[in-house]
C-alpha cells in the first residue's frame, strides 16, 4: 500500500512538472550568445556602456561611466592597446588572481556584457590572460586621454 501511494505520488510530481530537470536553467539575457561564438577585441568597438573602476589604494580610485557615442570613442582608443597584449598560456595568467585588479572596465556590447580586469603586467578579457607592461597605466591612459 505504502509503495502505491509513493508511486502515485511520484508519478503526481513528474506529470505536474516538479520532477528533477536535466536541460540547463535558461541564462539572463547578458549571458546569451549563440553556441561557440564568443566576444573578441573588435566587438568592443560596438559598444554602448562602459564602466571603467579604479583600484580602491590606487591614487585615483574612481569610477567612471561613458555611454553611447562617447563608449565608442573611448573603446577605439583602448581595442588597440588591448590587442597589444601577448596571449598567456592557460593558467599562467591566474597566478595574480589573488589581487585585487589595478583597473576593471565593464562594456556593454549589444545584450552581452564583457569584463577585462587589469593587473600591474597582465590583463584578463573574457577568461583568456594577456601579458602587457604597465598595464594599468596603459589601459587607462588610452580612455583617459580624450578627456584633455
Amino acid at each position: 500500500m505504502k509503495r502505491l501511494i509513493a508511486a502515485g505520488l511520484c508519478a503526481g510530481l513528474i506529470l505536474a512538472g516538479c520532477a528533477p530537470q536535466t536541460a540547463e536553467p535558461p541564462k539572463p539575457a547578458h549571458e546569451e550568445k549563440p553556441t561557440g561564438e564568443s566576444i573578441q577585441f573588435d566587438d568592443l568597438l560596438q559598444t554602448t556602456k562602459i564602466v571603467m573602476t579604479t583600484k580602491a589604494g590606487s591614487d585615483l580610485p574612481k569610477t567612471w561611466k561613458f555611454e553611447g557615442d562617447e563608449a565608442k570613442a573611448k573603446a577605439n582608443s583602448l581595442v588597440p592597446v588591448l590587442k597589444e597584449g601577448a596571449a598567456l598560456p592557460a593558467g599562467e595568467g591566474r597566478l595574480v588572481q589573488s589581487t585585487v585588479p589595478m583597473v576593471s572596465f565593464i562594456l556593454d556590447v549589444g545584450t552581452t556584457k564583457a569584463s577585462i580586469n587589469v593587473y600591474q603586467d597582465r590583463y584578463e578579457f573574457q577568461g583568456n590572460w594577456y601579458q602587457m607592461e604597465n598595464a594599468p597605466e596603459r589601459t587607462y591612459g588610452a580612455i583617459n586621454k580624450l578627456e584633455k
